[in-house]
């Protein structure tokens, strides 16, 4: 069997894509939906701007205009959740619950008024590009993208080879022992490709050993 058979063969034994997440998995293969690497990071970021804005009397009202749409996320419409979010606060000014400078620029008084950062407000409004939103949630947040062998994260610790191997064994099983990867570290832009799961189990020095390419 040539090389490139065998290369095909093994790519095709693992199966699915996934973030990992402090060695959990998070399924978020998008090929018969919508609900992909980019909508989990916006669900997150959701979860943590609702969870900022409950604890806000008047804020806390926006919460189901603005995220509340029945439906799973796949039926999300920033445009129109950005639609609500403005028709409601002219209705908080109107009734005098927010003053027009608050009223005006909304976004900014959500988070001032409840400290959440501003980045991941734009990512629960889907403001940010789909690659923006990866990258925030690799840098900030740790989290790990896994596409059957190919493997993309912020940096290159013993902390985070650890998390690959619990996230790797998580997704694929004992199948995953047989297989090499390629490695993105993008706080570097350093790529590295041929990598043994053993070799990611001995940490960063043994990947370090490969030829990066940039």
């Amino acid at each position: 069997m040539s090389w490139y058979k065998k290369h095909l063969r093994k790519v095709a034994a693992l199966q699915g894509e996934w973030w990992i997440v402090n060695g959990n998995v998070k399924f978020a293969d998008n090929s018969n939906s919508d609900y992909g690497h980019e909508s989990i990071v916006i669900e997150h970021a959701q979860s943590i701007v609702k969870s900022a804005m409950r604890k806000d009397s008047i804020l806390s009202r926006a919460i189901k205009v603005i995220f509340g749409r029945p439906g799973h996320y796949d039926e999300f419409d920033p445009i129109g959740a950005r639609e609500y979010l403005m028709n409601w606060s002219d209705e908080m000014c109107q009734r005098g619950l927010l003053t027009e400078e608050e009223s005006e620029d909304i976004y900014d008084t959500i988070v001032k008024r409840t400290g959440v950062d501003s980045y991941v407000l734009s990512i629960a409004m889907g403001s940010k590009s789909s690659q923006d939103t990866k990258l925030y949630a690799m840098k900030e947040w740790g989290w790990k993208r896994v596409a059957t062998n190919n493997i993309e994260l912020w940096q290159l610790t013993k902390g985070d080879t650890e998390d690959i191997v619990i996230g790797l064994h998580s997704a694929y099983g004992s199948e995953c022992e047989r297989e090499s990867y390629n490695i993105e570290v993008h706080s570097n832009k350093m790529y590295y490709s041929g990598i043994s799961y053993f070799e990611i189990e001995s940490g960063p020095t043994a990947i370090l050993k490969h030829r990066a390419f940039i």
